[in-house]
């Protein structure tokens, strides 16, 4: 009997996220704006993948996990007046995110995974 490869908490996490990720950009396609990827580290133990949509002037930055220089990157996010930032965070992370965001001019998008889909919630202000 060949063995069964055991996942670590981090490959699953990163699968996820990339569900998230595409996801995300599927629904801009929906809605006939193309997006711009972007993935940053996060001092060598994190990351975070934007979404940029030139034409809504938006960004979508996907968090993965809570972790404190994640949410410390997010609150020092400087961009032009025009554009929109928002967090989609992880339902659980919801009211750690309203803490963590507010006064930094996010808007927070919650999801969760329903079945083998991702779930995205309604907007809401940080």
């Amino acid at each position: 009997m060949t063995p069964t490869p055991v996942q670590t908490s981090d490959q699953v996490l990163e699968q996820v996220s990339e569900r998230v990720v595409a996801a995300a950009k599927r629904a801009w396609e929906v809605h006939g704006e193309r997006v711009a990827l972007r993935e940053t580290p996060v001092n060598g133990h994190a990351r975070l993948t934007s979404l940029a949509a030139p034409t809504s002037r938006r960004v979508e930055y996907v968090v993965e996990c809570d972790d404190p220089d994640v949410w410390d990157v997010l609150a020092a996010v400087e961009v032009a007046d025009e554009w929109q930032l928002c967090a989609l965070v992880p339902l659980a992370l919801m009211g750690t995110a309203h803490e963590r965001l507010c006064d930094h001019g996010f808007k927070l998008q919650g999801w969760w995974l329903q079945g083998d889909h991702v779930a995205f919630g309604g907007v809401e202000i940080a």
